[in-house]
């Protein structure tokens, strides 16, 4: 994770060792150590939370989605599968995507015809 290796691992131990003095040396590993355990018990319980409003959102989604497809109000066809377009016709999908902005005169007027005539 940090890509050190032993030699600055012995470097770093005989650091502490220097500064802190070998009668605290055992005080402040087992500080050190209680402050990592409540670290992990913390980003445990952050960790399980974030599950749990995630298998409550997911309940939720799934509800709604049920309650859609009973009533017939839903984003599925008859078939059971996505029915992306509604009640859209390949027209009005296929103008959609045109941009009017690229569009001359002459093709401009041809698809307004085009959607007169669909009327």
């Amino acid at each position: 994770m940090f890509d050190i290796g032993w030699t600055e691992m012995l470097v770093l131990g005989v650091l502490v060792l220097l500064v802190v003095g070998p009668r605290e040396l055992p005080n402040l590993l087992r500080t050190m150590g209680q402050y990592f355990s409540t670290f992990q018990r913390m980003a445990g319980e952050f960790r399980s939370q974030l599950h749990e409003i995630s298998d409550e959102f997911t309940h939720t989604v799934n509800q709604q989605v049920q309650i859609e497809n009973l009533d017939g109000t839903g984003p599925l066809s008859p078939t059971g599968e996505p029915d992306l377009f509604d009640d859209q016709s390949e027209d009005d999908i296929e103008s959609s995507f045109i941009d009017d902005e690229y569009l001359d005169d002459e093709e401009r007027q041809a698809d307004n015809d085009r959607k007169k005539a669909d009327e």
